[in-house]
């Protein structure tokens, strides 16, 4: 993936891939993941407020989609739990 970042078009070419196989919310995600400049990249809880994100943590039925629709003014201050039971 270092090659990746570093070579926009292998980057596209990549993300093509990904979007193919899992759709356009997944590779949306990874090229903002992807940003050269780190201050560009979303921060944990702008990462946890993206739509397809939200519908993985509902998916998995973690807290963090509970915390998040229920409270839209929580900014970090929920618990980064990714276990799916």
């Amino acid at each position: 993936m270092f090659e990746s970042k570093q070579d926009r078009l292998l980057l596209d070419e990549a993300l093509e891939q990904v979007e193919a196989i899992y759709g356009n919310g997944l590779s949306e995600v990874i090229r903002k993941c992807m940003r050269r400049a780190y201050k560009q990249r979303p921060t944990v809880d702008q990462l946890c407020r993206i739509p397809y994100v939200q519908k993985c943590f509902k998916l998995c039925q973690s807290q963090l989609y509970t915390d998040m629709d229920s409270d839209a003014n929580c900014k970090g201050t929920h618990k980064i739990m990714l276990v799916c039971d």
